[in-house]
């Protein structure tokens, strides 16, 4: 029994979805403990920056393993209540 072939859009999507769910993965291994690593995508999306407001946030640009261009990655780190 042969498997179904996917179309080609349907491929070049599915390896896009996979692509974008390796940066997350990558993005979130750079976060210490106290942090919460966000891409500048992310931080560009409706309501993120308004929301990310109260926290230090600092930004750097990363190089991600099998990403060929650098990224610019938001770091939030939590508040000092002290």
């Amino acid at each position: 029994m042969t498997r179904p072939r996917c179309s080609g859009r349907l491929a070049a999507a599915r390896h896009l979805q996979l692509r974008g769910l390796n940066i997350v993965a990558r993005v979130q291994n750079l976060a210490d403990g106290d942090e919460i690593c966000i891409t500048e995508e992310v931080y560009g999306a409706p309501d993120v920056a308004e929301i990310v407001a109260p926290y230090p946030l600092t930004k750097s640009e990363v190089q991600l393993k099998g990403v060929s261009n650098a990224m610019s990655i938001y770091r939030l780190t939590q508040m000092d209540m002290t």
